[in-house]
């Protein structure tokens, strides 16, 4: 079976499975799913749900498929149950359904970018430090310390 195979057969079952826990509600047709280039890092899917579309990432191993487009159309549910997020509405049809409510995933996938790591010393080693940790010192917004010496890490203006 092919990605666009599985991805309708996929949807048919998350929807038919919503059905039976809310007989009236309608899930879109499955033109509302697309692989994109756009959904790519760490994340797996992302849903648009007041247009009812959902983006998945080209990425996701076809063993995670389904459950990723189950959480997907479950935000669709509980955006039109009134919430938006991973709410309490949102997990209590990822239960029902028989899926878990986890908000986030872990498959294997490639990240967006790698993150650059800068040179800091201090009294007893090197260390590398990743670059949000980097600009809050540089910001002066922070301080590190040694967790073996306590001295105060210093950048030595060489990334690494």
């Amino acid at each position: 079976m092919d990605r666009d195979q599985a991805t309708e057969t996929a949807i048919v079952k998350v929807s038919n499975l919503i059905k039976e826990h809310d007989p009236g509600y309608l899930f879109g047709p499955t033109d509302t799913i697309t692989w994109t280039d756009q959904v790519k890092g760490y994340k797996a899917g992302i849903c648009w749900p007041a247009r009812q579309k959902i983006g998945l990432n080209p990425e996701i191993p076809d063993e995670y498929l389904e459950t990723t487009i189950a959480h997907e159309v479950c935000h669709i549910y509980a955006y039109d149950q009134g919430e938006k997020g991973h709410g309490k509405k949102w997990k209590d049809i990822m239960k029902k359904i028989g899926y878990p409510p986890e908000r986030c995933h872990k498959y294997n996938l490639t990240p967006a970018r790698k993150e650059r790591q800068y040179k800091y010393t201090c009294g007893c080693r090197v260390h590398s430090v990743p670059t949000r940790t980097h600009n809050k010192v540089m910001r002066s917004q922070m301080l590190y310390s040694c967790k073996y010496c306590g001295q105060v890490l210093q950048f030595t203006g060489e990334e690494l």
